[in-house]
């Protein structure tokens, strides 16, 4: 019996040792700070609402979905292990209603994920499948979207800056066409080089509590990046998302 209780009382201290010494471990260290850092995913747009129509006849929210759907196991994979999508369903929701599950989740970040179109001016019409249908191949790439008029102004250029360095290291481009001096476009670029945007006026970034930026993917008004979307693209782009998180998350921020 006494020699029992002397083995029990090992395999506690045992235990005890080596969790703090994980703990202690850099790499242990920094897991379980991730642990505790909480993302929000956001999907642009829903079921019934599925944004901008694209080249080759797909909702948007197609296509925002499939890139929540990969990025959420990457990032539990990666440490962040509370890290959630709002609205996971599609079903409708507001704006507003989106940051505050962000908010009541107790998220850390926000991204929202959006893939792009172009102003009516520069669509052609094509026929694809029977179908009439617009698009663009003029204009291809990512760009971010930041609000830098909110309490989390500087950590929202900071994410933004991070994550368009991890898109350029991967062989993404930016698009600058919203930039252009015409009705409809004519956003300020805060970087060019990372295709980094102020939209102050965006609900999503302007309601949000807590660091975030909305990301449009790709064009999928053009039809060569639409195909594009829909190979290892989309795997790439993921990697990038997560890299820039993990970046983030370990920096000092403002």
């Amino acid at each position: 019996m006494e020699t029992s209780q002397k083995i029990d009382h090992k395999l506690v201290y045992i235990i005890l040792a080596v969790t703090i010494i994980l703990f202690l471990t850099p790499a242990g260290y920094a897991e379980n700070l991730r642990e505790k850092f909480i993302v929000a995913i956001d999907i642009g747009h829903t079921k019934n609402c599925g944004g901008a129509l694209s080249a080759h006849g797909l909702d948007e929210y197609y296509y925002n979905q499939k890139v929540a759907f990969l990025l959420l196991p990457e990032l539990i994979k990666s440490g962040f292990k509370k890290s959630f999508i709002i609205n996971e369903d599609g079903s409708d929701i507001s704006l507003m209603g989106r940051t505050m599950e962000a908010k009541n989740r107790k998220a850390d970040l926000l991204i929202s994920i959006h893939h792009d179109s172009v102003l009516p001016c520069y669509l052609s019409k094509w026929n694809y499948q029977g179908e009439s249908l617009y698009y663009c191949d003029l204009y291809k790439g990512f760009c971010i979207l930041v609000s830098d008029d909110n309490v989390t102004s500087k950590n929202n250029i900071l994410f933004a800056r991070l994550l368009g360095a991890e898109l350029l290291n991967r062989g993404f481009s930016p698009t600058l066409h919203h930039a252009e001096p015409i009705k409809g476009a004519n956003r300020k670029l805060i970087d060019p080089e990372k295709g980094i945007y102020e939209f102050n006026k965006l609900a999503i970034l302007r309601t949000a509590t807590m660091p975030a930026l909305l990301l449009e993917c790709g064009i999928i008004k053009n039809r060569g990046e639409e195909k594009s979307i829909n190979s290892d693209y989309r795997n790439r782009l993921v990697n990038a998302i997560v890299a820039a998180i993990g970046q983030y998350h370990e920096k000092p921020r403002p």
